[in-house]
């Protein structure tokens, strides 16, 4: 790495929400941090533009600033920090123009930016499009994403770099495989009743995650194992959470469904425990950081196969992409049910995932491409 290097590492949040790309930035600000710590000459700071505080278990409380939302003070002190600074790394988009500004003050100062999916497959603003072209460096999460990128956008693919995602560095690959007493307990589940769940945020902007499909399979599943019970698990807003409900009641399907809301990490580690299955037909993933999340507990998952979903499993290794239609998911479901939950299915998937995703190889990847 360069003697006394200095890295910036520019985000909208982190820690006081929930998502995929807030999970990419926590990752990727412990990586930072790691580096930093275990270097006499490199430095880092991360400012985060909507953040308060950050986690310190994730991040040196010295290593971080917050500006609750403030724009002015999040452009002020990013550029003054970034004049100085070797490498300016951000997390979206949307701070593109952060990024120019400091380029302006700061020739020799390498932009790289990192890409998750949406934010980017939609049309970019030829002036952005521009300065991409130029002078930016892509550390895309997929090959898809980069695809994309260099067909629909025209970047080319020299300047685009592949890291896919990693699993949270505080995940342990030590954790009971076994179902936790205390949900089936709660939930007056039986340790043979097949579990579906899936983990989405829920909104009429979410539609394509398929958790709509998945619930239009059950009645025919449960044809076979009457016993099936699905839980739904992540934010939902009131809109949706009707319409879902509505669409519940409309299939028969009540007494087999919870939906759950927001979960704890804590919470969730547990329900992937609990689950036989995690199925999410989405088909607008950049990569699918919650595929790997459930992997990592030995959960047997299913995916669509239209987007980067596949290449997060692994194409196979760590769980099933279909073609998305409601007759496949049906089968599939049923198939994988009927292949029973084995211990060590679960524990080889685990595994796999880790050997994989796990935080100590995203950082060796990281600290090459720094160089």
């Amino acid at each position: 790495m360069k003697l006394n290097s200095k890295i910036l590492f520019l985000t909208l949040d982190g820690f006081s929400n929930t998502g995929g790309i807030q999970s990419v930035c926590k990752n990727m600000a412990f990586t930072l941090n790691s580096i930093s710590t275990k270097s006499d000459t490199v430095y880092f700071t991360n400012h985060s533009l909507y953040d308060d505080l950050a986690d310190n278990a994730y991040i040196e409380g010295n290593n971080f600033h917050g500006h609750s939302g403030n724009r002015i003070s999040f452009l002020i002190n990013s550029i003054k920090q970034g004049i100085s600074c070797n490498t300016i790394i951000i997390s979206h988009i949307n701070l593109l123009l952060i990024a120019f500004l400091i380029k302006l003050f700061n020739r020799k100062a390498k932009i790289v930016m990192l890409t998750h999916g949406t934010e980017i497959w939609r049309n970019i603003q030829i002036v952005k499009l521009y300065f991409i072209r130029i002078a930016i460096t892509i550390w895309s999460v997929s090959e898809y994403t980069k695809d994309i990128l260099v067909k629909r956008h025209c970047i080319k693919p020299l300047n685009i770099i592949v890291l896919n995602n990693c699993l949270d560095p505080f995940r342990s690959a030590s954790e009971s495989l076994n179902k936790p007493e205390d949900l089936l307990k709660l939930h007056a589940l039986s340790t043979i009743q097949p579990i579906i769940i899936s983990v989405c945020r829920m909104s009429k902007y979410d539609w394509d995650k398929g958790y709509d499909l998945t619930l239009r399979a059950l009645p025919k599943v449960i044809l076979e194992f009457p016993t099936l019970h699905y839980f739904m698990i992540g934010c939902i807003d009131p809109v949706e959470l009707t319409r879902v409900n509505t669409l519940i009641a409309s299939l028969n399907i009540k007494k087999h469904v919870t939906l759950l809301g927001y979960v704890s990490e804590f919470d969730l580690a547990k329900y992937y425990r609990l689950a036989d299955l995690f199925v999410l037909p989405s088909s607008k993933e950049g990569f699918g950081l919650v595929f790997i999340e459930a992997a990592s507990f030995g959960c047997e998952v299913i995916s669509g196969d239209q987007d980067g979903s596949k290449e997060a499993l692994m194409n196979g290794s760590l769980g099933i992409s279909i073609r998305i239609t409601s007759e496949n998911l049906v089968k599939q479901i049923a198939k994988s049910l009927r292949n029973g939950r084995d211990i060590l299915s679960r524990r080889n998937i685990k595994n796999k995932c880790f050997d994989q995703y796990s935080q100590g190889r995203y950082e060796s990847r990281v600290k090459l491409l720094l160089r």
